[in-house]
């Protein structure tokens, strides 16, 4: 039985986003009580990608795997995967110049999640940003997460990153 049936079962939460997207959402308990805020990414064959507060990754796993349905499970990936996060006017911009991909406003609206490839790797490429500007969030593996800095610190200079 796929996780999302699990996560449905989490009282105050939003209905799961469809493939190659993404919600933010709160976990809440059974008593009401907030659990935390995630990001929850559709990333197709009933696979889900969450990214929550880091504080509160035990409680709120401790959680999940309490509540999984026989057949599903729980993946944690924290150590596997780093984040960087481009955000601003130009953002879009210096993407842009990073992935062959398509990201245009159409292409990769607001809440949009799929894999990028920037030429040293493919990442998880999230259109969501706390920042209140249009921003991506990048999720790459720990071993290419150096040199996917280095390469877009590279193309940002034009930018004034």
């Amino acid at each position: 039985m796929p996780l999302w049936r699990a996560q449905r079962r989490v009282k105050g939460s939003r209905r799961l986003p469809k493939p190659e997207r993404c919600v933010v959402t709160l976990m809440c308990s059974d008593k009401g009580q907030v659990l935390g805020d995630f990001a929850v990414s559709n990333m197709g064959d009933n696979t889900f990608y969450i990214v929550g507060s880091g504080n509160l990754e035990e409680i709120q796993a401790h959680w999940i795997l309490s509540n999984l349905p026989k057949g599903a499970f729980l993946l944690r990936e924290t150590t596997r995967l780093g984040v960087l996060h481009i955000a601003g006017p130009k953002a879009r911009d210096l993407l842009a110049e990073a992935v062959a991909d398509d990201i245009s406003n159409e292409a990769f609206p607001f809440l949009s999640a799929r894999k990028l490839n920037f030429g040293v790797c493919k990442a998880l490429t999230i259109r969501l940003s706390f920042s209140g500007d249009l921003g991506y969030e990048i999720h790459v593996p720990v071993e290419f997460q150096r040199s996917l800095y280095e390469r877009l610190k590279e193309r940002g200079k034009p930018y004034g990153l």
